[in-house]
């Protein structure tokens, strides 16, 4: 999975530094383009940068939940650990889609242009706001939660902490999605080396104790059940569909499909899938329809606390990828504010 080409950048395949030789694009500096295409002299990094987006913003409590409800739809443990494993398998189309930001150095909706015209890309363009500023809601509400019930573990209560929970979870997401595409590169790496570690913890502990022979519902729950869960696993990566070439656009040209689809399709495939299959052993153990406390209850004393941060961590790590995005999808929209303010 070698990259090629650093036009003008700093950075190997090591990944030391992501803003070297790019002076519109530095981490925590506010980026400077928005859809205009990225010049040939400050396009930077290689294809294992991608590997990091993907795989960091999908450390989230989300995939827990999906993989849940896969078994609250009356699948078995191995029959949904399958539905996981498919939807995770859909990152390598995702992750191929990225080519266009290589090739054309900007973002998804600009491109969706071509076939669509200006005129017809806008439903789209609307649509996909709606979307990504829907998710943001989730994940921060999500967000907020585990941070007020991280505070009630301390003693404290009411309407105090839950205001402060959600300041503060809006403060992460904002903060980095805010200053640019840098940022939010070396933001989802270095969360991913923390929440990665957590959340495999979190699989060790769920896992042993998972129902591995249980059958599931009968044919017919099978039938509707494979149904559902297949359409909630998709929605997760699928979602993803409108902003791929966000994330390769500062991609040097000489970057190659190959690389570029295995980073990526990897990072969002292993995390997925890990989650997920989380959610699949919690569910066949307890009652997981409030997801957050019925995960909460299967694990020991000491990780409890953790597990709230974990939960916080990666609501604020998929945040950060959608609210970025929706700033350049309000420019493809015409909203005339710069990308900081959009």
């Amino acid at each position: 999975m070698a990259e090629e080409g650093t036009h003008g950048a700093g950075r190997g395949q090591g990944g030391a530094d992501v803003v070297a030789g790019a002076p519109g694009d530095q981490a925590f500096k506010v980026e400077t383009h928005g859809i205009d295409p990225i010049p040939d002299a400050e396009r930077h990094g290689g294809a294992r940068d991608v590997f990091w987006v993907w795989f960091g913003s999908n450390l989230t409590f989300t995939y827990v939940i999906n993989g849940a409800l896969a078994v609250l739809y009356g699948l078995s443990f191995w029959q949904a650990s399958a539905v996981v494993v498919i939807g995770g398998l859909t990152f390598f189309v995702i992750s191929a889609a990225g080519l266009s930001g290589v090739r054309t150095g900007t973002a998804t909706l600009v491109i969706s242009r071509a076939p669509f015209g200006v005129r017809g890309n806008l439903p789209a363009g609307v649509l996909n706001w709606i979307v990504s500023i829907g998710y943001t809601i989730i994940n921060t509400v999500v967000g907020a939660q585990a941070l007020e019930a991280f505070l009630a573990d301390l003693g404290w209560h009411g309407t105090g902490p839950r205001t402060l929970a959600l300041l503060v979870t809006l403060a992460l997401t904002f903060g980095v999605a805010t200053w640019g595409h840098a940022t939010v590169q070396l933001a989802e790496r270095w969360l991913a080396y923390l929440l990665a570690a957590g959340f495999a913890v979190l699989l060790v502990l769920l896992l042993p104790g998972a129902d591995f022979h249980g059958h599931g519902g009968g044919a017919a729950a099978r039938l509707s059940g494979w149904s559902l869960a297949l359409v909630v696993t998709f929605a997760g990566p699928f979602s993803y569909m409108p902003m791929p070439a966000d994330y390769t656009r500062y991609l040097p040209r000489t970057t190659r499909l190959r690389s570029l689809t295995w980073c990526g399709a990897l990072g969002g495939f292993v995390s997925s899938v890990g989650l997920g299959i989380a959610g699949v052993a919690a569910a066949t153990r307890t009652d997981m329809t409030d997801a957050v406390a019925g995960t909460e209850k299967l694990l020991p004393g000491w990780f409890q606390t953790a597990f709230l941060l974990l939960v916080l961590g990666g609501s604020v790590t998929n945040s950060i990828l959608t609210l970025y995005s929706s700033s350049l999808n309000l420019q493809v929209l015409g909203v005339p504010w710069s990308r900081p303010g959009r």
